[in-house]
């Protein structure tokens, strides 16, 4: 028993010394949660959420380009009406070609689809980035500019 007991604690002691002997090799860095924010993403933050209605205002008076950060797909079936189709997970193919077409004072205002879509802050954060400090975005914008029935297209 007493011997059983003497080996099973140094299997425990050399296992753990392994461990600590491979986590020391390993290469990959670990996984800290960002908690700090760059000077840039607090600039970036600061009014950049348009309500509904500050949104409208902007289409009424036509003082902003709509981009619409869905796929392609979801654009085809319905979007804000004049809207362009900037979505966020391709922003790396059409950004050069954005970069050479708007100016960098537009206002942009960007939108995805419901309350758990976060494309749209994305894609406006990533404007923001490339030099459109006019940029900004709507929480749940398509799903509350149709319950305003406000002008659609559908392109399919």
């Amino acid at each position: 028993m007493k011997q059983t007991l003497v080996e099973t604690i140094i299997i425990i002691i050399v296992s753990v010394c392994v461990g600590f002997l491979v986590n020391g090799f390993q290469t990959k860095t670990p996984v800290r949660p960002q908690t700090d924010k760059t000077e840039q993403e607090e600039s970036f933050d600061a009014g950049r959420q348009l309500t509904i209605e500050e949104a409208v205002q902007d289409f009424k008076s036509q003082s902003a380009l709509f981009a619409d950060a869905r796929s392609s797909y979801d654009f085809d079936a319905g979007h804000i009406h004049g809207a362009i189709n900037l979505p966020e997970h391709e922003f790396d193919e059409w950004i050069g070609d954005f970069l050479g077409e708007i100016d960098f004072n537009t206002k942009i205002i960007t939108y995805c689809h419901g309350p758990d879509c976060f494309l749209a802050n994305d894609l406006a954060e990533k404007l923001f980035a490339a030099g459109f400090q006019h940029t900004h975005y709507i929480t749940d914008g398509w799903e509350k500019w149709q319950k305003r029935k406000m002008p659609v297209q559908i392109t399919k």
